[in-house]
C-alpha cells in the first residue's frame, strides 16, 4: 500500500505513475462533492430570498435561518444579499465565537454604514457606525452574478482580497429579479489560505465555468 501524496489515502498500487493519477482522482472526485454542495447550498439561500425571508430590514430572521449554516460548515464564512440600489445585509462569522452584521443602506443616504456585533456567549448586539466608502455593487462577486446571461446560476470568482477582513477567499454568487423590478445578488464566502488553487480548480471542474467566463468578459 502506498500513501497519497495530496490526501493521506491509503492506494493499492506500487506504480508511481498510477499512484499519481489515482491522486488526482481522488482531488477530482472531493473537489467535485465540494463545488456541487456550496452550489446547492448557495441556491437554497436564494430561494430563502426570493420567498422574502432574508429581508434587510429583518436582521433577526436572517441571522436565525444563516447562522445555523455557517456555524456547520467551516468552508463557508459569510453570507450577502445585497440589492441594485447599493443596499446590502451581510452576516459575518469571525474566530472565537465572534458575530457580525453589516446592514448597508441604499446609496443616497445617510448614516449608510450600520454595524451589529455580538458573540457566542454574550448574543445581544452591540451596535456601530462605521465610516466607509464599500458598495457592494463594485465587488467582484457583485459583478459578476450581474454579467451572468441566465438568472439563478452559480457564479465564482477568482481568488481576491475580502474587504471586510482583508484576507483571501473567493466568493460563490447568484442574481434574481423580483416584482418589484429590483435585482438582488446571493453571495457566500469561502475563506481559505489556498483559495486560489481552489478557485483554478472550480473553473476546470464546475458545470458552471462556462457562465463563469461569460460574465467576466461582460463586467
Amino acid at each position: 500500500m502506498r500513501e497519497c501524496p495530496c490526501c493521506g489515502c491509503q492506494l493499492a498500487t506500487t506504480d508511481p505513475v498510477e499512484t499519481l493519477r489515482q491522486a488526482a482522482r481522488e482531488v477530482a472526485v472531493r473537489l467535485r462533492h465540494d463545488v456541487t454542495q456550496l452550489e446547492q447550498t448557495l441556491m437554497t439561500v436564494a430561494e430563502w430570498s426570493q420567498q422574502g425571508l432574508l429581508a434587510r430590514g429583518d436582521v433577526t430572521g436572517f441571522n436565525r435561518l444563516l447562522q445555523p449554516i455557517l456555524s456547520n460548515d467551516p468552508r463557508l464564512s459569510t453570507v450577502l444579499v445585497a440589492q441594485d440600489d447599493g443596499s446590502e445585509i451581510m452576516l459575518l462569522e469571525q474566530s472565537g465565537g465572534r458575530w457580525s452584521n453589516r446592514l448597508t443602506q441604499p446609496a443616497d443616504s445617510e448614516n449608510r454604514y450600520r454595524w451589529l456585533v455580538w458573540t457566542e456567549g454574550d448574543p445581544l448586539p452591540r451596535e456601530e457606525t462605521r465610516e466607509s466608502h464599500y458598495d457592494p455593487r463594485t465587488r467582484p462577486w457583485f459583478k459578476g452574478a450581474m454579467g451572468l446571461e441566465q438568472e439563478m446560476r452559480p457564479f465564482w470568482t477568482e481568488a481576491y482580497q475580502f474587504f471586510t477582513t482583508r484576507e483571501p477567499g473567493i466568493t460563490l454568487a447568484t442574481r434574481w429579479t423580483g416584482a418589484d423590478g429590483a435585482t438582488r445578488v446571493v453571495a457566500a464566502r469561502r475563506l481559505s489560505a489556498s483559495a486560489g488553487g481552489f478557485s483554478n480548480s472550480v473553473v476546470m471542474t464546475s458545470h458552471s465555468a462556462a457562465n463563469r467566463a461569460s460574465a467576466v468578459g461582460s463586467s
